[in-house]
């Protein structure tokens, strides 16, 4: 004779395997959460992004404001966050694993970015970024396909072509 308990216990595991339950659908990856905020239209929002890795602290320069970048894959997504680190509870820095909440998204000159953030927190620090730096020298669509590249930490190496002139206030160019 059976016992009851494996009987019961079967009987679940059937319903189950069998699809009678719901499935369980897959938390997002800090990934999926960048490139959701990446999609998420200007205005007001609340995107929670978790575990991310700060890869650029950037100053203001010109009329470009301070911020920083975050990533957690090397080919991407990215996404800047232009709120100044200095007014944030703590300061992020390069390697930071950090997690917080967007409320406002905008788009400037094209690039996607956080404009408003809340409960900004730090997790971890001194996390390495050399696996997330994308080598984009032979990249033939770097002009095509910028946003594919867009905010993500990139190496490359070019020859200029021509002198370095004025691009803006803070900025230099060259061919």
């Amino acid at each position: 004779m059976i016992p009851n308990r494996v009987l019961v216990t079967a009987a679940i595991l059937a319903a189950v395997s069998c699809g009678s339950e719901k499935p369980v659908q897959p938390e997002p990856t800090p990934s999926d959460l960048i490139a959701a905020a990446r999609g998420a239209p200007d205005g007001a929002t609340y995107l929670v992004v978790t575990n991310v890795i700060v890869t650029f602290v950037k100053p203001a320069v010109g009329a470009d404001p301070a911020g920083f970048f975050v990533q957690v894959e090397r080919l991407g997504p990215a996404l800047f966050i232009a709120v100044d680190p200095a007014t944030l509870n703590q300061v992020p820095i390069i390697g930071d694993e950090v997690s917080f909440t967007i409320t406002t998204m905008s788009t400037a000159a094209a690039l996607r970015q956080a404009t408003g953030i809340a409960g900004f927190q730090r997790t971890s620090q001194a996390n390495s970024i050399g696996g997330l730096v994308q080598d984009v020298s032979n990249k033939a669509d770097l002009v095509s396909n910028v946003t594919g590249y867009e905010s993500e930490i990139v190496n490359v190496s070019g020859t200029a072509t021509s002198a370095f002139s004025a691009a803006g206030t803070g900025y230099r160019q060259a061919s």
